[in-house]
């Protein structure tokens, strides 16, 4: 059976708002974590004036990386969302 697309309506399929609402969400989430990561790491304490040691330096600064990792992919897919609403293939 072939694939059916349905060309964009005004209405997005049953879900894919909740779903893109969610996934901005988490972006924003990572976005905010990495910048307060970020902002550690510059000044070299924790938000309580404790330096960091190197272990925790290294340990945030992998943090970040991962970060970064996972707003990658969660842009992508939330790209992905987006297309869907000009067409959907069921």
């Amino acid at each position: 059976m072939a694939d059916t697309i349905i060309a964009g309506s005004d209405a997005p399929p049953e879900g894919l708002d909740q779903l893109t609402e969610e996934l901005g969400n988490q972006i924003r989430h990572l976005e905010r974590s990495t910048c307060e990561l970020r902002s550690l790491l510059d000044a070299g304490a924790n938000e309580d004036g404790t330096v960091l040691s190197e272990d925790d330096r290294a340990v945030y600064a992998d943090a970040v990386v991962e970060n970064a990792r996972a707003l990658a992919a969660k842009r992508t897919h939330l790209e992905e969302l987006r297309r869907l609403r000009g067409g959907v293939h069921l």
